[in-house]
């Protein structure tokens, strides 16, 4: 059978739908397949096909460390930092690092390695990021920087100390570069000019970490926000959670979060790491591949030349969680087209592991539990709350899930290559139909069942790109997928009580109105009322979701934005919540309700609404001119939780004053700032 050379998943399905057309047999397989009523029996039943196999062949095209590759890079980038091009230089040298081979018998024996990393510390000496420099030199150190070129080191060590205030430790590391003079590949008049040189640094070190005419670490816009934290106010059976959260569950409604107490406005509901995620193809090179941070100067897997890591406490997580399996399949899963999803899917079962799942396959049906543990709590590092999230493989297509079988099958012989179900290195990635393949079937019926429930569930990780001169204009951008088992129980509403954000992995959901207790606390699915139609966003909940909205948005019919009164107030009656509409310069003191005849003071509510509106625009000022969130966000939260009391959306302030501390939040998380 000729096979497609593009690699790509579908590639793969349409030879398979090709073969199976021209065998004659499609419309037989097609009535049996969707007889099937588990997903491990839908994955047996395509893996017993023969074409699938014949198809299926993965031939990894895995870049494997090169001596000569890395020495390419690094003497590429020699050229482009003798010519003062530090950006340039900085990425080529990284590259180099990738791509030098690494010992792994403990000898820490890595020329290619050790030089790479010192040269890339040249450039971060030379851009100012000094602390970013001694880790590399470090690393340099660690991997056997040749003891002819020492000198040189200590000597850039010594000088990124001293820019740094750490006089003492210059010293040393100057004295320590003099020692190694003996050891370098100079004439005794260069030996004896450096000898000065570094005399001459130990006695001025004191002036290059006070003079202020010296070159400090680049001072950038000071957003260093401290991740919150859910303290004392830890819920015991979700302990992602506060104790203002609780789950309810309706025949209308499904499983949702409720509050069990009132919650104000800026409210942390939730702090939750997830079960498993991915970082986006298109973040590699900017992205640390495991806690989501953005590095200048990553460190390397020890295996190929595709993933960075911020640090080796990220890299070594990463290897024995999922990296060691996924890395010598990584490239078939990014080159296959089958997304963050699919990519997410296997990570999900990488992550929860082989051994565990054999045995977890005994319970798996005990679906009261509900993802709930023995002891009643819902552990979100666990993995069966992730299992018993909702699939809708009754609401699904016979096409759909038979495709979403080929990629779990695609997905297992990706496993099978990374050696997942077995420590043995073998030809398993080669799996064919037979009796001994239950297990393989068992974690590819995982897979599908997780192809399916992720697009309902998972979640974005977020980075916020800020542009200090245009706050407003400032956006977020995706950077991973993610799935959070506590996070996915909250339902949707178009006007959202709920924002969240991301400190490296880290989901923090917080409320953005006030949520009377035993009121629903909605999240909202990416189709807020102000700025989508109603029918686009019944369209899509519908398509990916699977339901119909019926939020008061949708309800009601609200307006988009630009439509929303912001000129005549509605307030609410405080006795029985019942708007009533007043005229901006009413003159009246008091009005009387329509519904109940309660008398209102509408004169109290529309000083009120001034005096708060005056605070609200003086923080918005502070926060789009100066990016001061300390002092926006209190008399934004301030703002918000009057209107919530007294005035009925939609109400374009209230709109306006939601995405202020939304843009607050955005800058508090993961947030990049332009220069």
């Amino acid at each position: 059978m000729e096979q497609l050379s593009t690699g790509t998943f579908e590639g793969y399905f349409t030879e398979i739908s090709k073969c199976l057309q021209e065998s004659g047999e499609l419309k037989r397989l097609s009535s049996e397949f969707s007889k099937l009523t588990t997903d491990k029996a839908r994955v047996q039943f395509a893996f017993s096909l023969p074409c699938v196999h014949d198809v299926i062949k993965l031939e990894s095209t895995l870049l494997i460390k090169s001596a000569a590759e890395s020495v390419c890079f690094r003497n590429r980038g020699n050229q482009l930092f003798q010519k003062s091009q530090y950006d340039k230089a900085l990425e080529v040298y990284s590259e180099s690092i990738l791509s030098a081979p690494v010992s792994l018998d403990g000898t820490k024996h890595n020329p290619e390695l050790a030089l790479a990393y010192a040269n890339r510390s040249a450039v971060l000496y030379n851009t100012g990021k000094y602390e970013v420099c001694l880790n590399d030199i470090g690393h340099a150190l660690e991997n056997g920087y040749p003891e002819e070129l020492m000198y040189k080191l200590f000597d850039r060590q010594g000088k990124a100390l001293a820019r740094t205030g750490k006089r003492n430790d210059a010293v040393r590391s100057f004295m320590q570069g003099k020692q190694h003079l003996k050891n370098a590949k100079l004439d005794d008049k260069k030996k004896l000019k450096w000898e000065k040189d570094l005399d001459e640094q130990i006695r001025n070190s004191t002036d290059l970490c006070e003079n202020p005419g010296i070159k400090t670490e680049k001072q950038e816009l000071n957003l260093e926000f401290i991740k919150p934290t859910l303290g004392h106010t830890q819920n015991n059976i979700f302990p992602c959670a506060t104790t203002a959260f609780g789950i309810q569950s309706t025949p209308d409604q499904g499983r949702h979060v409720v509050a069990i107490q009132d919650v104000k406005a800026g409210d942390v509901l939730v702090s939750e790491k997830p079960f498993a995620s991915v970082l986006l193809h298109t973040h590699e090179k900017t992205h640390c591949h495991h806690c989501y941070r953005r590095t200048i100067a990553p460190v390397p897997c020890w295996q190929c030349t595709s993933v960075r890591f911020c640090g080796e406490l990220c890299r070594d997580e990463a290897w024995v969680k999922y990296h060691g399996i996924e890395c010598p399949c990584l490239d078939l899963i990014q080159k296959s087209g089958i997304g963050k999803m699919g990519h997410l899917a296997l990570r999900v079962v990488v992550v929860a592991g082989f051994n565990f799942l054999r045995q977890f396959e005994e319970s798996a049906e005990e679906s009261e539990t509900q993802g709930f543990n023995n002891e009643g709590i819902y552990d979100s590092s666990s993995y069966s709350p992730i299992y018993h999230l909702v699939g809708h493989s009754q609401d699904r297509s016979v096409s759909d899930l038979f495709r979403r079988t080929m990629i779990a099958i695609f997905l297992v012989k990706c496993l099978a290559k990374g050696c997942f179900f077995s420590q043995e290195s073998t030809t398993s990635c080669t799996l064919t139909p037979g009796p001994d393949n239950s297990d393989v079937c068992f974690v590819g019926g995982l897979i599908l069942r997780h192809l399916q429930s992720l697009p309902c569930n998972a979640h974005e990780i977020s980075e916020m790109v800020l542009a200090p001169k245009n706050v407003a204009t400032s956006g977020t951008i995706e950077i991973a997928a993610a799935i959070y088992a506590t996070m996915s129980l909250f339902n949707h509403s178009c006007d959202p009580a709920v924002t969240r954000n991301f400190y490296g992995d880290i989901c923090v959901t917080r409320a953005i109105k006030n949520v009377p207790k035993g009121s629903q606390i909605a999240d909202n699915y990416g189709t807020l009322y102000a700025v989508t139609s109603k029918c686009q966003r019944q369209e899509k909940l519908r398509e990916q979701y699977y339901f119909t909205c019926l939020c008061i948005p949708c309800v009601q019919d609200w307006p988009l934005y630009p439509e929303i009164e912001n000129s005549v107030v509605t307030f609410r009656c405080e006795k029985c919540c019942n708007p009533f509409k007043v005229p901006e310069h009413c003159s009246e003191q008091t009005m009387s309700c329509t519904q109940c005849n309660s008398a209102e003071n509408v004169a109290l509510k529309l000083s009120l609404l001034k005096k708060s509106r005056a605070s609200y625009l003086s923080a918005m000022e502070k926060l789009l001119q100066d990016v001061d969130v300390n002092h926006a966000l209190p008399a934004l939260l301030g703002h918000l939780r009057l209107l919530d009391r007294i005035v009925l959306p939609p109400w374009q302030d209230y709109n306006s004053c939601q995405e202020a501390i939304k843009q607050c939040f955005n800058i508090m998380g993961n947030c990049h700032v332009l220069e």
